[in-house]
């Protein structure tokens, strides 16, 4: 793995049966299992591989004999598709062998890096292309980055990651092996799939101290006109790389995720005559880090001073009657979630202006499901976030007869429909931040089942309470889930009521003093573990956020 030499297996597992040398060729029969008991330096045979047809004009001195270097005039041809060994039938050997490898001191003609300021061996992302030496329908790629997952080349003439040719170089989660791919992203669509006909030569690809470095070659025109864009014609170049590694086999890119959006060139070129240096700065940074001020100020906003605000509301009133102090925290807390709303939704559009990809589709990319949903729904939160303070202008006194109404729209239609899209629209911002199902996304999840069930938790617990268990009809007729006490019947409605409405409506069935001591603890009490939990699981997700932003 990492190197183009190779050493003799341990465990000799080959039966020969005949082998001869005459008029110099060579010609040799022998068996070997499908599956053996070499796990490390044998393959099993009923995998799909590449075949590597192989052979050297340098005859061997040494004993044991070795496989000597085929050098650059013997580069094995390797098969246009992945092969079963232990089905396959009858393969052609590809006619048009790979190319001799570049030297280590060759020069590229077009070299693009992550900033102006960096060299090859320090830079986060080096991308070199040049003609190859001996066949000149043929260019040579260098990728090499700091990652944990992968480098790539994207070619494309919609200016996004749809219909793009992509080539890229892989590190194994668990081997650490680095894989040179020929992949496609599918119109439509973000995600990229593997060509069905690999045309690159591998020549080298290494993976040492967080830095991938590989060597290839592709040719200009390729025989596969559905995945692979001539190199001769005019593409955007997408510069991209991804830090979740993979351990699928075969190993594949992975989401880049919103932290590394790949930059794009400036205009379109032509791989295969363009020439110069370029800085391409990673989308600017401030894209980045505005990216993730906008999902640290939305989590502060709405996860803790919305959703705590609305907890108030909802189960803190009879406890806090005394000056309205149930109020005033909770206007509070829906006041400083407006204000940081407003910023945090502003950051995202800063965040665009210097997006890699302005100018090339508007706020939001149409291509990809997850990203319309997200912007959708964060336009519909700030509009209820706005609405519901105007709402509550117009609110009339608590003791007049439709004050229910106002109940009914301000707390259980906006408020708790605002409460429900800030959960989901969080959760699936932290799924696009993150590339996809990671820690951040999962901690987040938790946070949502864990304000949904205590909400019904505490709902439940407090009717229970208020009513006793031998009053199982008014415990279910009792719905607190919304954070009010509804009861229908008689052609009215009633809501926000407290402990002496419900006995009134319902029955005294526990005494007065006692039902209301242990209504007061069980909110409190609810409360409390609530709020440790949720901030601190919060806090966690806000942590791995900032740790993402860029130092410079």
């Amino acid at each position: 793995a990492g190197g183009h030499s190779n050493v003799r297996d341990t465990i000799q597992n080959v039966c020969p049966h005949s082998a001869s040398y005459s008029n110099g060729r060579i010609q040799c029969v022998f068996s070997r299992q499908i599956i053996t008991n070499d796990t490390t330096q044998d393959v099993p045979m009923n995998g799909n591989y590449y075949l590597l047809y192989g052979r050297g004009e340098t005859p061997t001195g040494p004993s044991p004999p070795v496989l000597t270097y085929h050098g650059a005039q013997s580069i094995p041809s390797i098969s246009d598709n992945l092969i079963e060994p232990d089905t396959a039938s009858n393969e052609p050997i590809p006619t048009h062998p790979c190319p001799s490898s570049p030297s280590p001191s060759a020069v590229y003609r077009f070299t693009a890096t992550s900033s102006s300021d960096c060299v090859q061996s320090s830079c986060d992302y080096f991308l070199g292309i040049r003609t190859n030496d001996n066949d000149p329908t043929y260019l040579d790629f260098m990728l090499e980055g700091s990652t944990l997952g992968w480098v790539g080349i994207g070619f494309t003439k919609t200016g996004t990651m749809e219909a793009a040719d992509v080539l890229g170089c892989i590190v194994h989660l668990t081997s650490s092996v680095v894989s040179i791919v020929d992949d496609w992203n599918i119109a439509g669509g973000h995600y990229d799939v593997r060509d069905s006909i690999q045309n690159v030569c591998p020549h080298s690809a290494s993976y040492s101290n967080g830095r991938i470095q590989c060597v290839f070659s592709r040719q200009i025109i390729t025989n596969d006109t559905a995945q692979d864009v001539p190199m001769n014609g005019s593409y955007y170049l997408l510069y991209g790389r991804g830090d979740s590694p993979t351990d699928s086999s075969p190993p594949a890119l992975t989401n880049h995720g919103a932290q590394l959006i790949p930059p794009i060139s400036d205009g379109m070129v032509d791989p295969a005559t363009i020439q110069g240096n370029r800085s391409e700065n990673r989308g600017d940074e401030v894209h980045s880090v505005m990216v993730r001020v906008h999902g640290v100020v939305m989590t502060v906003a709405f996860s803790i001073f919305g959703v705590i605000g609305i907890f108030f509301a909802a189960w803190m009133k009879p406890v806090l009657v005394q000056n309205n102090w149930w109020f005033q925290i909770h206007r509070a807390m829906m006041i400083s979630s407006l204000l940081l709303g407003v910023f945090g939704f502003m950051c995202i559009f800063v965040a665009h202006q210097h997006s890699p990809f302005r100018g090339h589709y508007g706020l939001v990319s149409l291509d990809n499901p997850c990203d319309i949903i997200h912007f959708t729904w964060g336009i519909a939160i700030m509009v209820l976030l706005v609405a519901n303070p105007i709402i509550a202008l117009f609110r009339c006194k608590p003791n007049a007869p439709r004050r229910w109404i106002y109940n009914l729209i301000h707390g259980v239609i906006v408020g708790r429909l605002f409460e429900l899209l800030v959960l989901a629209n969080s959760c699936l911002g932290f799924y696009l931040l993150g590339g996809g199902a990671c820690a951040m996304f999962y901690i987040y999840l938790f946070f949502c089942i864990f304000t949904v069930v205590t909400n019904i938790i505490i709902g439940l617990a407090v009717s229970f309470a208020s009513h006793g268990s031998e009053d199982l009809p008014a415990l279910v007729r009792t719905i607190q889930l919304c954070g009010s006490v509804c009861r229908y019947g008689r052609g009215y409605a009633k809501l926000d009521l407290n402990e002496e409405d419900i006995r009134s409506l319902l029955g005294d069935t526990t005494d007065k003093k006692d039902m209301k001591l242990l209504t007061m603890a069980i909110r409190w009490v609810t409360f409390c573990f609530y709020a440790v939990i949720s901030v601190t699981a919060l806090l966690i997700v806000i942590v791995m956020v900032t740790q993402t932003i860029p130092s410079s």
